[in-house]
């Protein structure tokens, strides 16, 4: 997960991508904020989500993966 907020966001998403071709990269920004979120889908991320709903998308991934879905 990448917060969108921070200085220079964009390079962590492209290295992790880079490194790691098929890892999930969801980026968390303000809903607002729709140009972050291109920004991050270009970079690499696989999903992206508002900062409201940061808690509620990791839980479901967990349960995913306890499930052995992911």
């Amino acid at each position: 997960m990448v917060d969108l907020t921070v200085e220079n966001a964009m390079e962590p998403i492209r290295r992790l991508r880079e490194l790691y071709p098929d890892v999930e990269i969801v980026a968390f920004g303000p809903h607002v904020d729709g140009e972050a979120f291109k920004q991050a889908k270009a970079a690499g991320a696989t999903g992206q989500v508002a900062r409201g709903k940061v808690v509620e998308r990791v839980l479901s991934w967990l349960s995913r993966q306890e499930m052995g879905q992911i």
